[in-house]
């Protein structure tokens, strides 16, 4: 499965969530859940095979494609993150069955990776709601992607109907100033992959419609509403340069003119006529010479 259909699974089974429910395994027909329950769910949802147990020491040691210790800027959207403990710290209660192994961290908690620019992780605990959204990577130890997951950015992106392609910059404006949700779709009801701070620079790939725009921004294809894209400040038209530029091509074209003016204010005259294509003719002689070197 892709990145963007985990993602959507997760944010589908965490808005069913209502309470924290221990030890549940998954989520209960009133919406209780825990958090390996959060991940088994999302996981089965977005069509992989749950095989490992419903223990977050299982899915740690049965699931992961490989799990690392978190560094700077390592996280990426759809990884799992997870909280454990060491022997001999309080509550350090690894299950016999991993009592043998080599890694004896007992592995309690596990989250995902909604963003990473700013940080959102996504885990069942308790709290009101029994849902809560990290910003920091505060006790959060390691991290790794599921098996199955594509660990890839986000999926190619299959033009629909009706999009229309285009190829412009814009920025991202908010009228509050806060952070703008990149999508895995052209709608809310798509996961956020990443917020994107006002005055980041997009890359407008495609008008969905009215609505909504597909971008790419920070190495990453996603969608945004269009009220949140503006022309950058800076962008100057191909007849507006920033500053005037001098060769004896554009002196020579400004001659030019200069000729045809005077020719429709005074009336086509033979000399000016001839003044013309005096200067047309230097003109052509100098692009030659650029282009023949």
């Amino acid at each position: 499965m892709n990145v963007s259909a985990f993602l959507n699974a997760v944010q589908a089974i965490a808005n069913r969530i209502k309470y924290y429910k221990a030890n549940s395994g998954g989520l209960t027909p009133d919406g209780g859940c825990d958090c390996i329950g959060l991940v088994k769910e999302a996981y089965q949802l977005a069509g992989g095979r749950w095989s490992c147990g419903t223990g977050t020491n299982a899915s740690a040691r049965n699931i992961m494609q490989s799990l690392q210790p978190i560094a700077g800027g390592q996280l990426r959207e759809g990884m799992v993150v997870y909280k454990y403990r060491v022997p001999g710290e309080p509550s350090w209660a690894l299950p016999d069955t991993y009592r043998g192994d080599k890694d004896q961290n007992d592995y309690y908690h596990i989250g995902v990776v909604m963003a990473a620019h700013p940080l959102q992780i996504i885990h069942c605990t308790t709290v009101p709601g029994g849902v809560k959204l990290d910003s920091a990577v505060g006790s959060w130890k390691v991290c790794g992607f599921l098996k199955g997951v594509d660990g890839g950015m986000t999926p190619p992106i299959t033009p629909q109907d009706g999009w229309i392609a285009v190829d412009y910059c814009r920025e991202i404006w908010a009228a509050n100033g806060g952070n703008v949700n990149m999508r895995s779709g052209p709608g809310k009801n798509y996961a956020a992959v990443r917020q994107l701070k006002v005055g980041t620079q997009v890359e407008v790939r495609y008008e969905c419609n009215a609505d909504w725009a597909q971008i790419y921004a920070d190495g990453l294809d996603g969608f945004v509403m269009r009220e949140f894209l503006k022309v950058p400040e800076n962008t100057q038209t191909a007849f507006e340069p920033s500053e005037p530029i001098q060769t004896a091509e554009t002196e020579t074209a400004a001659n030019l003119y200069t000729g045809k003016t005077q020719m429709e204010q005074t009336g086509t005259d033979v000399d000016m006529l001839a003044y013309i294509r005096e200067s047309l003719s230097i003109l052509i002689e100098q692009i030659d010479a650029k282009l023949h070197g």
